[in-house]
């Protein structure tokens, strides 16, 4: 949301307000909320390509939601919890905690459905901390996963990347690099949990493979890079403009 020169300024039960679109801004107190019209972010409509809207909440709903996060107190308020709390107590200029199973668990619709694949991210939070440091911007983050997702990365315990495997990458402008491990085991875990085994291995069946042997076959060790971007040519659209086309 973009404040400018001219924009309204309302008093409403004791918050100053400037309302555009479907958003409110609100301060009071030196406290500033900030509040956006999603109601389906996590209904599964936008992502699995549903109606992109079901409904909608009118400006009164949300003052009414910030009205009540200034007035939150107790069990009821977030700063009770001891993993937001410790998290409060890092140095930074901004924190952010985010429910994964909250935000994500009702928009895995669909043929997700059939699977467990909301083990993924039930019960599980995202915390962490960007501070600036001599021209970088530092995050620390933090994430705490449900019993069941814990007990697999607990099973699998620390690995680290076989650097033979980044060797491999070819020299050049390398933009980007992505490299991460999972242990084989931890794959076939992972696939156990969400109850999409049998899937896979009817899917194999035809090649005569099953899920053992695909898992027999790999180390666990992945790397994904991005290099040698180039102008290939140039050409114009039809209102006269020329594009670049980048491979």
């Amino acid at each position: 949301m973009k404040v400018e020169r001219g924009n309204k300024i309302e008093r409403i039960d004791g918050m100053s307000v400037v309302s555009q679109d479907e958003n409110i801004m609100t301060w009071k107190d030196g406290r500033i909320v900030y509040v956006a019209d999603n109601p389906d972010i996590n209904s599964g409509s936008n992502i699995f390509g549903g109606n992109s809207r079901i409904h909608n909440f009118e400006k009164d709903s949300l003052l009414a939601f910030a009205k009540e996060l200034y007035g939150m107190k107790g069990k009821r308020s977030l700063g009770n919890n001891s993993k937001f709390s410790s998290l409060l107590n890092e140095k930074g200029e901004m924190h952010f905690w985010v429910n994964s199973g909250s935000l994500y668990g009702n928009s895995l619709g669909g043929i997700l459905s059939l699977t467990k694949i909301s083990s993924l991210v039930e019960g599980n939070i995202g915390a962490g901390t960007i501070s600036f440091e001599e021209g970088k911007i530092v995050l620390k983050g933090k994430n705490y996963y449900n019993k069941e997702l814990a007990a697999i990365y607990k099973k699998a315990g620390n690995n680290n990347i076989d650097e033979e495997l980044l060797k491999k990458i070819p020299a050049g402008d390398v933009a980007a690099v992505m490299a991460f491990k999972i242990t084989p085991e931890t794959i076939k875990d992972l696939i156990t949990m969400l109850g999409v085994d049998g899937l896979i291995n009817m899917a194999l069946a035809e090649t005569g493979l099953s899920i053992d042997d695909i898992i027999k076959a790999t180390k666990g060790d992945m790397a994904l890079s991005v290099s040698d971007f180039t102008i290939a040519e140039k050409k114009e659209n039809g209102n006269g403009q020329r594009r670049a086309v980048y491979l």
